[in-house]
């Protein structure tokens, strides 16, 4: 007798499981492979957007705004963005402080892209070694990044 209400009901829940629709019985008893529907989710067909896609940024603006290309360098080390930099050297270093990690990724890429305007490192397949100072919260002397020609990239 109970072996036979035990199938009654275990036939009374796979009827109502309709295999067409979701319903809260898939959620519990799921089929090893589930094929309902699943409206919510798109496939990756649409290209993405980049925020920075209309930027008009230019190295030059800065300058022009500042007056000369050493103002723009001495206030962004003035304000802690910049703290020290070996850009001469075999393998260039830009080290920054707190205030660059505080910067959006666009900010960071236009500091970084601006001194390499003006050195000129990545014109020859070069380089830069993004650090931070030693008076950091986080790591201090760690790598935290590059800047190739192809752009900013921060780990």
């Amino acid at each position: 007798m109970r072996i036979s209400g035990f199938l009654a009901v275990l036939a009374i829940i796979l009827s109502v499981a309709s295999p067409a629709k979701a319903s809260w019985l898939d959620y519990i008893f799921t089929p090893p492979m589930p094929h309902f529907e699943r409206p919510y989710l798109e496939e990756g067909k649409m290209p993405h957007n980049s925020p920075w896609e209309d930027d008009t940024w230019t190295p030059q603006g800065w300058t022009d705004y500042a007056g000369s290309q050493e103002a723009v360098l001495s206030g962004l080390e003035g304000a802690g963005i910049i703290t020290d930099y070996d850009l001469k050297g075999v393998d260039p270093e830009l080290k920054v402080g707190r205030p660059f990690i505080r910067l959006s990724d666009l900010e960071k890429t236009h500091v970084v892209k601006y001194v390499d305007d003006v050195y000129g490192i990545t014109k020859n397949n070069g380089v830069i070694e993004i650090e931070l100072d030693n008076n950091t919260w986080l790591w201090p002397n760690q790598t935290i990044g590059y800047y190739t020609s192809k752009g900013l990239q921060i780990q």
